[in-house]
């Protein structure tokens, strides 16, 4: 996929930032995966032959499981509002995290 200069500008301001950087090849065998560069392999901005990104943030999702048994069918995205959800102390909060 070419990038536009608005996105390669995005990647390398991020790059300056400290942010975690993944590129894959436009072609090769392994052309559907991001690689991860890191402080020993960094980076040797080819945007002609690689694609570059922000490396994602894992997301993070509440659930509610109810004291009598019940399971939510609610999610949610932010702690403050799982816990306004919660009907009682003794309701527990399920953390799922998102594997990258």
């Amino acid at each position: 996929m070419k990038q536009t200069r608005k996105e390669m500008i995005a990647v390398l301001e991020a790059a300056q930032e400290g942010k975690t950087i993944q590129g894959k090849r436009h072609t090769a065998a392994n052309a559907g995966e991001f690689y991860t560069y890191d402080n020993d392999h960094r980076p040797m901005w080819n945007f002609d032959a690689i694609e570059y990104r922000v490396k994602p943030e894992p997301r993070v999702i509440y659930r509610i499981d109810y004291e009598y048994g019940s399971i939510g069918s609610m999610t949610y995205t932010n702690i403050d509002n799982a816990k306004r959800a919660q009907n009682s102390n003794k309701d527990i909060i399920t953390t799922f995290i998102e594997q990258l």
